[in-house]
């Protein structure tokens, strides 16, 4: 939940809406497992959930509020392919304010890393959380003596 939160705090930085009158909640969340040795530990899979944020009496204009929620999931959270697209809902009052909602889908990795005193046993060793760079490649070429000309 840490992109939902790390959102959240931004949100709250740029002065919005009062802190009092904005709520945050992961709703639906499934656990996908997708195992992956690497050098520095274990991805375990990833959490995939949908992000939920409510502001009640948002006074200033809709098209802000999405430009700051684009401009932060594209420095924050680029890889977004597979994912819904952020859902807002906004219900005009009569104080001239809007209530509204915000979905967004995230997905984040579980990593473990190797420790001994870690809370898990698996693979024959103890694991703690942790976090690191994983890196996948994207395209790879193979050559066959074949393919080379002479």
């Amino acid at each position: 939940m840490q992109k939902l939160q790390a959102l959240t705090a931004y949100l709250l930085a740029q002065n919005l809406v009062d802190r009092e009158a904005m709520d945050a909640s992961a709703e639906e969340g499934r656990l996908i497992v997708a195992t992956r040795h690497t050098e520095e530990g274990l991805q375990l899979g990833f959490w995939k959930y949908q992000g939920w944020l409510s502001f009640e009496r948002y006074r200033q204009s809709p098209t802000l509020l999405m430009a700051h929620v684009m401009a932060w999931l594209a420095e924050n959270d680029g890889d977004r392919d597979g994912l819904e697209p952020p859902h807002l809902d906004a219900d005009d009052n009569a104080q001239g304010a809007a209530d509204v909602d915000l979905m967004i889908e995230f997905m984040e990795p579980i990593l473990v890393v190797p420790d001994p005193d870690g809370p898990f046993q698996l693979l024959g060793q103890r694991w703690g959380l942790g976090e690191f760079d994983l890196w996948v490649a994207e395209s790879v070429e193979v050559f066959h003596d074949a393919d080379r000309p002479d």
